[in-house]
């Protein structure tokens, strides 16, 4: 009788849910999914007691064109730190690769059925103090594959994950999804949901332009000022505070992001200490103006020596379009004459780096540029990723799209037959700060992210700031006469008080 009233009841869900929305089942009260549930207290954690408080201020690119995340005219510029004030439902430790308690406390996998069961950590709330709880995720899961709501690229993907959904109380939820199982496990547990209560009462998109969502991370927005500046404010009483893996971290009350139109002038708000920190390059390391800066003000230079392999791009040939695999390999890396480039579907501006400049490009919507690439309707193409992505995620996403490839699409088989180019982002991340923005000393540190990102799931919110070193080094902010530039080397067999070297760049 059960299986029976199971079978109409999502009959009917079927029924009078719109075509392309995600179809959704309601349990009764009591009724709970069999699983063995599971969560990770066990690995290791990456930050340290630290003293709360102090004000940080970053440089914003661009001033955003409004603060959604998702609609008409997205991505933009600040749409990555939009979307990280929100926690997702689970990430990945940056060592061991685990699953870790974010959103959701815990987890279970049906691997045969392909089924993901989530719930919600019942102590998750928003920043405007409602509970987090599945009448969330469904709403999200309704809204983004609206497509009154011009949320193309998230409407495409939760369709292409998601085949239907079931809810058996305010926490726990049942994610049936489509093949190949792993990538759509990895693909939702980034999800970071909409909140229904603020959403419900607006009118989309007008009224979300400008008035700032509730988020579920320890920072919300707080104060516009348009053209100049983005404040966000540290949660006083946020909820994930205790949890295992955000201990220690998000100390900083207030962040301010500046919005600097002038680049040239960067390195002078951060002499005169309007801006804390400034992310440099390797090249930028060589000019003699930032040299003679760190040489003079007591600002410390911090070399984090990344362990993963963030892909940030990456260059596709079609089988189809040679079958001369010296060819191939010569296209992709650059070495061809232009004469020889098959037209570059792109869905970016500007001329991709590494190749001829005549080559002709045609810029698509990111959405029809992978139809397209599914479709094997194309000879040359590239993508971008706005968060950049390991090996494995690049592997399970090139299984989704090279579908109908023949052959193997490992990525060494790939790159091997000149089929594929990858583009990494520099294994070596260079800040110059001022001295009182503190790290823990942990050997995880070169697995994380940008060490000095406040709002970061995983890698955000290590550092402290030391009020007090800020009084003083702002009281002289010169250096000795003989005193020499500091540097930290962040590397597995260095901690952050390791080495303090001249600012000359290391020989490897």
């Amino acid at each position: 009788m059960k299986i029976h009233t199971y079978l109409l009841l999502l009959l009917l869900t079927l029924l009078v849910q719109p075509a392309l929305a995600i179809p959704t089942l309601w349990h009764s009260v009591g009724i709970q999914p069999d699983v063995r549930w599971q969560t990770n207290s066990n690995s290791p954690t990456w930050a340290a007691a630290a003293d709360p408080g102090g004000y940080l201020n970053l440089y914003l690119p661009e001033f955003p064109p409004h603060l959604r995340r998702f609609g008409p005219d997205t991505p933009h510029t600040s749409s990555p730190i939009l979307e990280s004030l929100h926690l997702p439902l689970l990430a990945r430790h940056p060592r061991d690769q685990s699953w870790l308690p974010m959103l959701a406390s815990h987890w279970a996998t049906d691997e045969r059925h392909r089924i993901l069961y989530l719930q919600i950590n019942p102590a998750a709330r928003w920043s405007d103090g409602q509970p987090v709880t599945n009448r969330d995720i469904a709403f999200t899961l309704s809204f983004l594959t609206d497509p009154a709501h011009g949320a193309d690229w998230q409407r495409q993907r939760l369709q292409q994950r998601i085949q239907r959904a079931e809810f058996f109380n305010d926490h726990q939820v049942a994610l049936h999804l489509h093949p190949p199982f792993q990538q759509a496990v990895e693909e939702i547990a980034a999800l970071r949901p909409l909140a229904a209560h603020f959403y419900a009462q607006q009118q989309w998109p007008q009224d979300v332009n400008w008035q700032p969502e509730p988020v579920t991370g320890p920072y919300r927005l707080s104060r516009i000022k348009h053209a100049h500046s983005l404040v966000f404010e540290r949660l006083k009483n946020w909820w994930g505070t205790s949890e295992r893996y955000f201990q220690g971290r998000f100390n900083v009350t207030r962040v301010t992001l500046l919005s600097v139109p002038d680049t040239a002038k960067l390195l002078e708000h951060l002499q005169r200490a309007e801006l804390d920190l400034l992310p440099v390059s390797h090249d930028l390391l060589q000019q003699p103006g930032l040299q003679s800066l760190h040489q003079q003000q007591r600002l410390v230079l911090t070399e984090q020596h990344q362990q993963h392999n963030a892909i940030s791009r990456i260059l596709l040939l079609n089988p189809a379009f040679s079958a001369d695999k010296q060819q191939r390999l010569r296209l992709l890396n650059g070495a061809a004459p232009a004469t020889e480039y098959p037209p570059l579907l792109t869905h970016t501006p500007g001329q991709p780096a590494g190749l001829p400049a005549a080559i002709h490009t045609q810029q698509l919507n990111a959405e029809v540029l992978l139809q397209r690439i599914r479709s094997g309707r194309f000879s040359l193409a590239e993508l971008r990723f706005l968060r950049p992505l390991s090996p494995a995620q690049l592997e399970a996403q090139l299984a989704d799209w090279l579908q109908e490839w023949p052959g193997d699409i490992h990525l060494p088989a790939l790159q091997q037959q000149g089929l594929l180019h990858i583009s990494q982002t520099p294994a070596v991340r260079y800040t110059l700060h001022w001295p009182w923005l503190q790290l823990p000393e942990n050997p995880l540190l070169p697995w994380l992210g940008d060490l000095f990102d406040p709002f970061d799931a995983v890698s955000g919110g290590l550092f402290s700031i030391d009020r007090k070193q800020r009084t003083e080094v702002l009281a002289n902010p010169q250096r000795r006469t003989r005193e020499t530039p500091t540097r930290h080397i962040l590397a597995p067999e260095t901690t952050v008080s390791g080495l303090s070297l001249p600012i000359q760049p290391s020989k490897d």
